[in-house]
């Protein structure tokens, strides 16, 4: 590589391929692109070439998904507003309108509009232009004040549970989900149903009561307050639209008491009597 001496005001420039093109690279490579493919520029961000192929305007900081159902255009994929916040999303880094290429950051440092008092990570608003706070998640809150906020794409936990008794919430339908799983009842296993529920603050338990007769009713989950016939499976915050969730990961519920068996109870009262 040849060396380029330092111009001086009045002095004769001739451009030379060699020269344009470093000065290129090293700008590219500051927005994080570099030979065509993407790169991770002195900021830490990354970026990749997209093409909105949503049918309508994207905004500067909206979470966007990839659309495997189109092809790719040159190097730019297609991408569409987040419908599934469990698949992989970036962030667009400027308005982008229908049919037009443009770039989202996929790791690193990105400015966008945040929902929500709890919560150490961002999720994306499914068919929103934001982010609601969460406590998992793969991008990491950084500042948040005054619904905007800078969030670490890429840096965040990838560890979603989907076991028994995970519990989601669909912003769109405005309701918890809560998975299927197991009970124990003295020693007794038994499937849980899945369940659906309005969303409130509170804790959600496993319930199931033994009658006199020795029968355990059909266990349900449902909000109450832990006892020997709750247990609990996690918890939820509501704050006007900010939905926090939290799963205590319980593979079985186990419930253990004891009711009085009626034969034994009428032996006793008959030897009482007699």
């Amino acid at each position: 590589m040849g060396f380029w001496p330092d111009v001086k005001r009045g002095d004769g420039v001739k451009h030379h391929m060699v020269l344009e093109n470093n000065l290129r690279h090293i700008v590219n490579s500051l927005n994080g692109f570099g030979a065509g493919v993407s790169v991770g520029a002195h900021s830490g961000v990354v970026r990749i070439q997209i093409v909105n192929s949503s049918g309508g305007e994207l905004a500067a900081g909206q979470p966007v998904a990839f659309d495997e159902t189109k092809k790719m255009c040159g190097n730019a994929l297609p991408v569409i507003k987040v419908e599934d916040v469990t698949k992989p999303f970036g962030v667009c880094v400027s308005k982008l309108a229908a049919n037009s290429i443009g770039d989202c950051i996929v790791a690193g440092p990105a400015t966008v509009s945040i929902t929500g008092d709890a919560g150490d990570f961002a999720e994306p608003v499914a068919n929103g232009t934001g982010f609601k706070r969460a406590d998992t998640g793969t991008a990491r809150i950084l500042f948040a004040a005054g619904g905007r906020g800078v969030i670490l794409l890429g840096v965040g936990t990838s560890d979603i549970y989907d076991g028994p008794f995970a519990i989601t919430y669909d912003a769109e339908a405005k309701q918890l989900n809560v998975a299927a799983g197991y009970i124990n009842t003295n020693g007794t296993f038994a499937e849980v149903a899945a369940a659906t529920l309005a969303p409130a603050t509170g804790l959600l338990c496993v319930y199931s009561e033994i009658a006199e007769d020795g029968k355990w009713s059909t266990p349900e989950i449902k909000f109450a307050t832990p006892d020997k016939y709750n247990y609990p499976i996690g918890k939820v915050k509501v704050n006007g639209e900010s939905v926090v969730v939290s799963c205590f990961r319980v593979p079985v519920a186990i419930i253990i008491d004891a009711a009085e068996c009626p034969v034994s109870a009428q032996a006793d009262e008959e030897n009482n009597n007699g």
